[in-house]
């Protein structure tokens, strides 16, 4: 009886995964991207740069790409204090302002994230949360613009 409910509980676990597709394959829009430029020469935006360069022709001039250029700016904000006026919690937002060009058509888009969180008495473990956040928000930007630039 304990086989029966075990086999037919994996059969079901494995029929299941059949549905599975990209998410981008229901699009079928591509895009590609001529070039990247940086309006501000910083780590973010060498890092959404570095998550754009799959998209990036080997051609230099192919017809429907995209040149971008973008300015990517990141800042903490202190949003409460505690009596003694230490800060008690942070906001971090990253901003990405893009400019696409794409057949002599210009568009422009702006893109934010932010998280809020609580100050850390350690500086350390405050500091490389502070970069594992920065490191998902921008990895959510890249599939933002990326979508956008799909559709």
């Amino acid at each position: 009886m304990c086989k029966k409910i075990i086999l037919s509980f994996l059969l079901i676990l494995l029929g299941s995964c059949a549905s599975y597709e990209s998410i981008y394959k229901g699009s079928g829009k591509s895009f590609l991207i001529g070039s990247i430029e940086l309006g501000n020469k910083n780590l973010i935006s060498y890092k959404i740069k570095n998550n754009l360069n799959r998209y990036i022709s080997e051609k230099k001039n192919v017809e429907n790409s995209y040149k971008i250029e973008f300015l990517a700016d990141r800042k903490i904000l202190i949003t409460s204090k505690d009596g003694r006026g230490n800060a008690k919690t942070f906001e971090l937002s990253v901003t990405v302002d893009l400019t696409a060009i794409r057949n002599n058509i210009q568009y422009k888009k702006t893109f934010i994230e932010s998280f809020s969180y609580q100050n850390n008495s350690n500086k350390f473990n405050l500091r490389s949360y502070e970069k594992n956040i920065t490191t998902n928000m921008i990895n959510k930007l890249t599939s933002e613009i990326v979508n956008y630039l799909a559709s």
